[in-house]
């Protein structure tokens, strides 16, 4: 399958139509994700899935194993657990609708409203720790913004690559 800006491969199995394989090549680089399906206590589920990604210069941004244990079928899942409330989204993170192309509003701990919850910091911090039952403390505040900002570095530095080898390709 090929779309704009990626190639798409699938490997699929007759007649059970399990996935083992997909690939997706594109300018962000390569992932490959493969299923096996070696465990009976799985049933028609791949008991183990690797994923690898590659980044755009084949560098190893990704190497992940996932072994499924145990699987329990039958189980009674609360309509709740597929509400907007039980993701605990953050507060005032916009919910769209992308199909319909329309914004369905904000959400203010409880239920979407039509606009921006304003709140001084105090107020924000006493609603997280409400919602997440735990306050987050100075250090993991910290912590999280100089993660944010090495990413914005690192974003930075490799754009700046990114524009210098195509100055020198020029030449």
């Amino acid at each position: 399958m090929v779309d704009e800006d990626a190639d798409n491969h699938y490997w699929i199995e007759e007649p059970s139509f399990r996935v083992h394989r997909v690939t997706n090549q594109g300018f962000f680089g390569q992932i490959d994700i493969r299923s096996y399906y070696d465990n009976g206590n799985t049933g028609p589920l791949p008991s183990r899935i690797t994923i690898r990604r590659n980044g755009p210069q084949g560098e190893l941004e990704l190497d992940r194993k996932i072994d499924v244990t145990s699987i329990k079928y039958n189980q009674d899942i609360p309509d709740s657990f597929f509400d907007l409330k039980s993701m605990r989204l953050p507060l005032n993170t916009e919910v769209v609708d992308y199909r319909a192309q329309q914004r369905l509003g904000y959400w203010d701990g409880e239920k979407l409203v039509e606009r921006y919850v304003k709140m001084s910091a105090q107020e924000q911090r006493e609603w997280e720790a409400r919602v997440n039952r735990q306050p987050l403390g100075n250090a993991v505040r910290y912590i999280l913004m100089a993660a944010g900002i090495l990413m914005i570095i690192y974003a930075l530095f490799a754009k700046f690559r990114a524009w210098k080898r195509g100055r020198s390709s020029e030449r």
